[in-house]
């Protein structure tokens, strides 16, 4: 099969490789469209990678595709179903509809299985995240930070290939009528800022809310805000132009941060009566939670999404003094996936609306070129799916 590979020495090449075959509990997928992700960006440029990535690796964690073949043991497995957010520690369950309506999404949720096993065929969406299923963390809802996690693309083959073969713990079922390349980006883009909102801040309709960062994370951000119910959100850019799809995609206020971003800033405190309740970090650039704390009010939430390379300077006596949460958030859980597909299902969300290009896999590298890191998400197809989406 054909595969890009990257290593550091020699870069990202499209190369002939063996076509994977799927071991005890794994399916082999045909891969319709895998999106390219900030922390793939990141891998090409040199920075830091998730201990325990190996070279030459293929890329690729936002994927979409078809069962090709099931490896043994696979027609036993269940298929996640039902609403996704039920059994809540807390009680809470999300309306069907899709809002928050005032509800908190609680954090101990218990996946639902149905007895429909996986057949050749099925179009599926791949959850990247593989945690151990056994530890405190995966028995507790935080899947997203088991200690033993693996991701699909960097600790084992990803999407940037024809094929891939993947857990069939980690499918979800892909909506009928939903494109691949939208279904792909679902699996990070989207499925990251749901479980930072949802279950980490856990956000209410009367929240005002400031995304830093209009990139693919950033502008799927603002949609989650939407999809949540949440009233009140503004985004902070440097990228000039982008007003008009942010508009679309949920935001009531952008700012332009230019030079130290003091104005923008002024202007956000304004706009939003002393500053945001929850600023929402999705760049990783190095400045960037300093700048969030100009943004957040007293007593605020910054919910850090961005992975900066290296070590980044903690101005911890304003985050003392002026009483604000700081909270990571990593990845998500695939009942965070199964809910924007149901969502996606029921018409409550256009997955597609973050999708700017489509490139062939055979030119690949046009995908990491500057101008391809524009807002939004570019998405690899294999040719022969490109042209049947055309």
């Amino acid at each position: 099969m054909r595969a890009a590979v990257f290593d550091p020495t020699n870069g990202l090449h499209v190369l002939e490789v063996p076509r994977p075959v799927p071991g005890p509990g794994e399916v082999l997928l045909r891969v319709e469209a895998c999106g390219v992700c900030g922390s793939d960006r990141q891998l090409l440029a040199g920075h830091e990678v998730p201990p325990g990535t190996t070279f030459p690796l293929i890329p690729g964690h936002e994927i979409a595709g078809r069962i090709e073949s099931l490896g043994p043991g696979v027609q036993e497995t269940g298929v996640l179903a039902g609403e996704a957010w039920v059994g809540c520690a807390d009680g809470l369950k999300g309306k069907p509809d899709g809002t928050a309506d005032g509800l908190r999404m609680g954090t101990g949720m218990d996946a639902v299985h149905a007895v429909e096993p996986w057949q050749v065929g099925d179009k599926v969406v791949v959850h990247p995240f593989i945690p151990c299923g056994r530890c405190r963390s995966c028995r507790s809802g935080r899947a997203s930070v088991c200690p033993q996690l693996q991701l699909i693309g960097f600790h084992r083959p990803g999407g940037l290939a024809e094929w891939v073969c993947v857990p069939a713990s980690c499918l979800v079922r892909r909506p009928a009528g939903l494109p691949a390349a939208a279904a792909a980006v679902l699996a990070d883009a989207w499925a990251t800022p749901l479980h930072a909102l949802a279950q980490r801040v856990r956000v209410v309709q009367e929240d005002c809310v400031v995304v830093l960062g209009a990139g693919g994370l950033g502008v799927a951000a603002v949609q989650v805000c939407r999809l949540l119910g949440v009233r009140q959100v503004g985004v902070v850019t440097r990228r000039a132009g982008n007003e008009p799809e942010l508009a679309r995609a949920g935001a009531v206020a952008v700012w332009l941060r230019s030079g130290d971003g003091r104005a923008a800033a002024r202007q956000v405190r304004r706009w939003a009566d002393g500053g945001a309740d929850v600023v929402v970090e999705t760049t990783g650039q190095p400045e960037a939670f300093a700048y969030a704390l100009d943004l957040v009010r007293p007593g605020g939430v910054v919910c850090l999404l961005g992975l900066p390379d290296g070590q980044v300077l903690l101005p911890q006596a304003k985050v003392v003094r002026r009483g604000v949460t700081a909270l990571g958030s990593f990845g998500s859980t695939i009942v965070d996936l199964q809910w924007l597909c149901t969502r996606a299902a029921a018409g409550a969300l256009n997955a597609s609306e973050l999708v700017r290009q489509q490139v062939p896999l055979a030119e690949v590298e046009t995908a990491f070129t500057p101008a391809a890191a524009s807002a939004g998400r570019t998405v690899v197809v294999p040719e022969e799916w490109l042209l049947r989406s055309l």
